[in-house]
C-alpha cells in the first residue's frame, strides 16, 4: 500500500480524533471528502451509525422502499446529516437539519434527503415528511360517480400517508376507485367505519371477477388500456386488495374510526 492510499484510509479516523480533540466539527470541509458515511462512523462510532442506519432502513422498508434501492443513497445521506447535526441520533434531527440538507444539493441528493424525511416522519420524529424537490403536485383525479363523503376520507388519507410518493398516489387512485363500486352495489356505504365482513367478503369477490377497464376514473379514461374487458391479473388484484388493506389499516392505528 503506498503512502498516500494509507493516507487517504486514515483520513476518517484523524478526523475523529481533530472532531473529539481540536473542536474541528465540519470534516465535511476536509479537501476530498468523501464517503460521509465511512467519517460518520468513524466519529460516532460504527455501533451506532449502523443502529440508526438500521432503523430507518427498517421503516423505509415497511413505507415500500426495495432494499437494493436504499443501498444506494440511505448510507452516504445519513451519514452527511449526521455530520451537519452533530449529532447521529435519530430523535435529534430536525426539519431545519434537512431542508439544509437539501439546500445546494444534487436533484438526486435532494430527493433522497427528502426519502429520509418520510422515514422520520413514519418513526413519529417529524410531524410530517418534507416536499420532494422536483415531485409534481398530486395528478389531477375525478371523483365524479363518488360518494363526496368517501372522497374526503380518501383525501384526508392521501394527506396524512407517510408512504413514499408513488405508493401513496398509486393507493389512492385504487381507493377511490373503490368508491365507484360502493356507489353502485353498496351506496349506504360512505366511510370505512360503515364497512362489515359481509361488505369485504363482496369487495373481495367483486375483485376477483373484475375486468380491465372497470372502476375506470373518469379522469383515466383516456389511457389506451391493453386486453379492455378481459379479467385483470393475478397481480393487480393483489395490488388492488393491498391498497384497501393498507386504507383500513391506517385508518385504525390513527384512531379515525373512534
Amino acid at each position: 500500500m503506498s503512502l498516500l492510499n494509507a493516507y487517504d484510509r486514515a483520513r476518517p479516523y484523524l478526523a475523529a480524533v481533530a472532531y473529539h480533540l481540536g473542536g474541528f466539527r465540519t470534516p465535511q470541509r476536509i479537501a476530498k471528502f468523501r464517503q460521509p458515511a465511512i467519517y460518520a462512523s468513524a466519529i460516532f462510532g460504527k455501533d451506532i451509525f449502523n443502529f440508526e442506519h438500521a432503523r430507518l432502513s427498517q421503516t423505509l422498508r415497511s413505507l415500500g422502499y426495495a432494499s437494493r434501492h436504499l443501498e444506494l443513497f440511505l448510507s452516504s445521506v445519513l451519514g452527511a446529516l449526521m455530520l451537519e447535526n452533530g449529532d447521529p441520533r435519530l430523535e435529534t434531527f430536525t426539519e431545519e437539519l434537512l431542508i439544509c440538507g437539501q439546500a445546494h444539493r444534487s436533484e438526486g441528493i435532494a430527493r433522497a434527503v427528502g426519502k429520509v424525511s418520510h422515514g422520520l416522519a413514519a418513526m413519529g420524529v417529524l410531524a410530517k415528511p418534507l416536499r420532494m424537490r422536483g415531485y409534481t403536485s398530486w395528478r389531477e383525479k375525478s371523483i365524479e360517480g363518488i360518494d363526496p363523503l368517501w372522497v374526503q376520507w380518501c383525501r384526508r388519507w392521501r394527506d396524512t400517508s407517510t408512504s413514499r410518493p408513488r405508493t401513496k398516489e398509486s393507493n389512492y387512485s385504487f381507493i377511490l376507485r373503490t368508491g365507484l363500486w360502493l356507489a353502485r352495489e353498496h351506496p349506504g356505504i360512505r366511510s370505512p367505519a360503515d364497512w362489515s365482513l359481509s361488505t369485504c367478503s363482496a369487495f373481495i369477490a367483486a375483485v376477483d371477477r373484475m375486468t380491465v377497464g372497470e372502476w375506470t376514473l373518469a379522469s383515466a379514461r383516456h389511457t389506451k388500456l391493453h386486453g379492455l374487458g378481459q379479467p385483470i391479473a393475478a397481480n393487480s388484484k393483489r395490488t388492488f386488495l393491498h391498497a384497501l388493506r393498507r386504507f383500513f389499516i391506517d385508518f385504525e392505528l390513527w384512531g379515525w374510526g373512534v
